[in-house]
């Protein structure tokens, strides 16, 4: 079954009801940023001794790939951590998400909601969670698998098979690989949903550029798949390394700075930066 989700380039998800243990995720390091597969949430950490993920951690994952993913939601679930993990996964993985038992979980306290709530206690978000269960009965390639019950795979639908990137771009990356190349001085921003290639197109450009190109990012890891694709044509800065350079520096700057995953960047500091570039993407 994987691998015909590969094949569709798909990754569906399956709810998955309170289990009393969670196996760690095979390939951890002691920080769980670079296991192939993930686990993320309070009660994975506590169960994993360090290998998981704090929600809060997994922005730091943006730019990356990684193969399947578990969200333990026991605690609470921050639903922005979960749509981000969801984007770091590559085609034909699984996204395994651990409730509280189904029935009860809309009337359980949510940990989570102490980062958004002036509740001085947790608090039960039971609107949201009725709608969340909901729209994962109701979608028909959620798999909901109970304690105590038979696993049921939903059944994948017919799909033609996802092209695997070979290197070439796709049609809608070189149409604007031309216009960029093509570009003058100015403000370019490419928007998408996640795994649409952004940063795949960022690093086209790079590769193909004549000029000189730098890349940035809230980390060297989020600028991974960028990176790649430029070939190492790209010197990477930190954003804060990178306004300093360009206040004392009087040489000649790169004439393209690449931005990747802008929006976890305070947008001050890349208003600063602006200037100093022929061309900012």
């Amino acid at each position: 079954m994987q691998q015909r989700m590969q094949r569709q380039g798909h990754p569906p998800a399956a709810g998955v009801k309170r289990r009393r243990r969670l196996v760690p995720s095979a390939g951890a390091t002691a920080d769980g940023r670079h296991a192939r597969r993930l686990a993320v949430g309070a009660a994975a950490k506590r169960r994993t001794a360090r290998r998981a993920l704090n929600s809060g951690e997994v922005r730091g994952l943006l730019g990356q790939e990684r193969l399947h993913a578990v969200f333990d939601a026991g605690d609470g679930l921050d639903v922005e951590a979960l749509a981000q993990l969801a984007g770091v996964l590559r085609a034909g993985s699984w996204l395994l998400l651990l409730t509280p038992p189904w029935q009860t979980w809309p009337q359980r306290r949510d940990a989570d909601s102490q980062r958004w709530s002036d509740s001085p206690q947790p608090i039960a978000t039971p609107h949201f969670i009725a709608h969340l269960q909901q729209r994962l009965t109701a979608d028909a390639e959620v798999s909901i698998w109970q304690q105590g019950q038979p696993l049921q795979l939903a059944p994948l639908p017919a799909r033609p098979d996802w092209q695997a990137p070979d290197g070439s771009p796709t049609g809608e990356q070189q149409a604007l690989l031309t216009q960029l190349l093509a570009g003058e001085r100015g403000i370019w921003v490419l928007t998408a949903p996640r795994g649409r290639g952004k940063s795949t197109l960022a690093g086209m450009l790079v590769q193909r550029s004549a000029l000189n190109c730098w890349i940035t990012g809230p980390s060297r890891a989020a600028t991974e798949v960028a990176g790649r694709w430029a070939e190492d044509k790209a010197q990477f800065w930190a954003p804060d390394a990178l306004l300093a350079h360009c206040r004392q520096s009087d040489s000649a700057l790169a004439d393209w700075l690449l931005v990747d995953e802008a929006a976890a960047i305070p947008a001050p500091l890349l208003q600063q930066l602006i200037a100093y570039f022929r061309g900012y993407c």
